[in-house]
């Protein structure tokens, strides 16, 4: 039996290989493992003899894990294309190849792989399919007890930046402090710490509704939380400037989040949490804010206000 597990997406795909391995050993319980990863070491003898031999003294059934060979140049993988090709005959031998990402398809292995295993590439999730995978993921994690509200998942992929680890263990988290009901998005900003960035969102959505008290009530929320004053301040500068940069891309006729992401070297998720920021921030507004938030850089530079007097100011005056 041959297994080709690839693709991007590490979570998915270790998980699947997990539970390739975990159902071999359920039916081979003296079944020999043996896992040849060659980013850590290359050592085709040792794969060679582990082909070769059987599973052991008390069993005749083995499981060959081979991760990371397509780091290796051609010629090398060109060696292992046989040793495969001869196990695919032997009922008593399977093998498992799994790659993180293959940058070039064309290669005679990858083509062997995908014409005579069983394959599974693993593309990263995104958009109406991580929503998807999320509510699953509680559904199996509590047993269907707890549900997870839509707005709840956006902030979730938002905190997490689309990690599927930490969307995980997060999700576990919820799933533990929730028996049943459903989880909200305060939920979410309760249980989960999340990025520093996004908690600047929330202050530039207040900023861009002109609501100063819940603005300057985010602020301190962020200081008593031990935020320094002047890293918060460089994250609204920051986000000042992602504002005007996909404004001025729309402004050109791009509006597609995806591509927005790839030219800019974002996260969607964080493409579309900024343009939404858009309706409330117009460009001479935008280039004021930055304007003003480059002068008050200056002062807390040279001493004129303290970090936390400029950023009451500009809270006030943005």
């Amino acid at each position: 039996m041959l297994f080709f597990l690839f693709g991007p997406e590490n979570f998915l795909a270790l998980r699947k290989l997990r539970e390739l391995q975990a159902t071999f050993t359920k039916k081979n319980p003296s079944a020999v493992t043996e896992v040849f990863d060659f980013e850590e070491n290359v050592d085709f003898q040792r794969l060679r003899e582990s082909f070769s031999g059987g599973g052991g003294l008390f069993s005749t059934k083995k499981l060959i894990i081979i991760k990371n060979i397509f780091s290796l140049p051609a010629s090398k993988t060109d060696d292992v294309r046989p040793l495969i090709q001869d196990c695919m005959k032997d009922n008593d031998l399977a093998v498992i190849v799994f790659e993180r990402e293959i940058k070039d398809k064309r290669g005679k292995f990858f083509k062997f792989l995908k014409a005579n295993a069983k394959s599974q590439e693993f593309l990263k999730l995104e958009d109406a399919r991580l929503r998807q995978w999320i509510a699953r993921e509680m559904d199996q994690t509590s047993d269907n007890k707890v549900k997870i509200d839509i707005r709840a998942i956006d902030e979730l992929i938002l905190l997490s930046k689309g990690n599927l680890w930490k969307i995980h263990h997060e999700i576990e988290k919820l799933a533990s402090y929730k028996a049943e009901g459903e989880i909200s998005v305060q939920d979410v900003d309760m249980i989960c710490p999340g990025e520093r960035e996004t908690k600047v969102f929330d202050l530039m959505d207040a900023i861009g509704e002109r609501n100063k008290e819940k603005a300057l009530r985010l602020f301190y929320s962020l200081k008593a939380q031990g935020e320094d004053e002047f890293g918060i301040f460089s994250m609204i500068v920051f986000q000042l400037r992602n504002l005007l940069k996909i404004f001025d891309y729309q402004q050109k006729g791009f509006f597609d989040q995806q591509a927005l992401a790839g030219k800019l070297k974002m996260h969607p998720f964080v493409v579309k949490k900024t343009s939404g920021h858009l309706r409330n921030f117009p460009k001479q507004k935008l280039k004021g804010m930055y304007q003003l938030a480059s002068d008050l850089d200056y002062e807390m530079k040279t001493g004129g206000q303290t970090p936390e007097e400029a950023l009451v100011y500009f809270i006030a005056k943005a």
